[in-house]
């Protein structure tokens, strides 16, 4: 079996971290694309159907993370062989402000890289 890598990348809603991620990954056929928001709904879905958690989980951003943890890890296991490509937020923007995400949810994706995607205000805007 070959090594696998896994790339986190950041960035702040609308700088463009999911049109590069996929764009790249349509060139690139042995890379998977991990978009957070997807892995948190699977997650969360998983963790209900499995009567762990029961109570006001999607509100919660502890355990948005949890399901997003239980649904990458099981992508890895589904996808042995493919680099994962994961597309998410740092920090998360609430209506009492930013919010950071966990650093232990962020190692355990097991990152082989961070990269962090930024773009001037007015072009985040404009997009």
């Amino acid at each position: 079996m070959k090594k696998t890598v896994a790339i986190a990348v950041f960035g702040i809603s609308g700088v463009g971290k999911t049109r590069l991620v996929s764009e790249f990954v349509l060139g690139n056929g042995d890379h998977l694309h991990a978009q957070a928001s997807e892995l948190i709904k699977r997650g969360l879905q998983a963790v209900v159907d499995s009567n762990v958690l029961r109570t006001a989980i999607a509100a919660k951003i502890a355990n948005n993370q949890l399901g997003l943890i239980h649904a990458y890890d099981e992508l890895r296991k589904a996808n042995p062989n493919q680099h994962v490509l994961f597309d998410g937020h740092s920090v998360i923007d609430t209506d009492k402000g930013l919010v950071d995400i966990d650093i232990g949810v962020i190692k355990s994706l097991d990152p082989a890289l961070i990269v962090f995607i930024e773009d001037a205000v007015e072009a985040i805007v404009a997009r």
